[in-house]
């Protein structure tokens, strides 16, 4: 929002080098809230970029977006802290006759129009199975027509309101905006062994391994199939979760990237 005056000065006249660092395409102009959107300058971001001795972003698609306007652009995706914080393994059993199974998703208000993408696959599950549908948010859904279960997020219990979750979900629209996120939730469903199903879309590509971690699901069959298979097999749910925590400590944990973002860092003060 508004102009780039404290970048320009640290750039040319402090004459100090600038990292730029940014997991959301901020230059686009996001529908979601048209009064901030509104105050958006898009070409802040080019003129940054141009400045800056070095771009860090968090996803391919940002990247190509930055290269555009520098030469020295970093990939270092979004990451989860799986030692202090996101370090409790959710356990999956045998489900017995008449308990249901939690699908749950975490966001904020922001995001949560993304899921009327999919309450047509949500309401035939519903209409079939017995399960319960869990929203995490900080603002209850008013569009939603199907039945769910609300929780306001909760920093201090934010890891015990993620375990309730079965089955972890990430719906997103092709769009350029929805391109620019970094798979967030999906890291968080994963890191605590909560097998995902999500969007095609952007970074959840790379964080949702089709088969391994989870299902990426595109049409509303793609959704209702994906969901069904985790839904009958509390053994998938539990083999994908422990795989998507493994994915997410090797290449998505702080641990995992703190020694390439340093050195990075580094490389500017020689």
């Amino acid at each position: 929002i508004g102009p780039p005056i404290i970048e320009w000065w640290i750039a040319h006249i402090a004459k100090k080098r600038l990292i730029y660092d940014f997991d959301d395409a901020i230059w686009i102009k996001n529908t979601s809230n048209s009064w901030i959107s509104w105050l958006k300058n898009p070409e802040k971001t080019n003129r940054i970029c141009t400045w800056s001795s070095m771009v860090c972003v968090g996803n391919q698609h940002l990247a190509d977006f930055a290269t555009q306007h520098n030469d020295n652009v970093v990939i270092i995706p979004t990451t989860i802290d799986t030692e202090h914080h996101h370090n409790t393994i959710k356990k999956h059993v045998k489900n017995k006759a008449g308990e249901v199974v939690c699908i749950g998703w975490t966001g904020s208000h922001s995001t949560l129009p993304y899921l009327k993408n999919i309450e047509g696959a949500l309401k035939a599950i519903q209409q079939r199975h017995n399960i319960c549908f869990k929203i995490i948010a900080d603002k209850t859904p008013q569009e939603l027509t199907i039945p769910f279960d609300f929780e306001e997020w909760n920093i201090v219990h934010e890891i015990d309101q993620l375990q309730d979750i079965d089955i972890g979900i990430m719906p997103l629209p092709n769009e350029e905006w929805a391109k620019g996120k970094c798979a967030f939730k999906a890291l968080q469903y994963l890191s605590l062994g909560i097998p995902c199903v999500a969007s095609p879309v952007g970074a959840n590509k790379n964080v949702v391994l089709h088969g391994q971690t989870g299902f990426l699901a595109e049409s509303k069959n793609d959704w209702i199939e994906a969901l069904e298979r985790l839904l009958f097999d509390h053994a998938l749910r539990s083999r994908l979760g422990e795989a998507g925590r493994e994915h997410v400590m090797q290449y998505f944990s702080v641990i995992s990237q703190q020694n390439t973002y340093v050195r990075k860092i580094k490389t500017l003060m020689l």
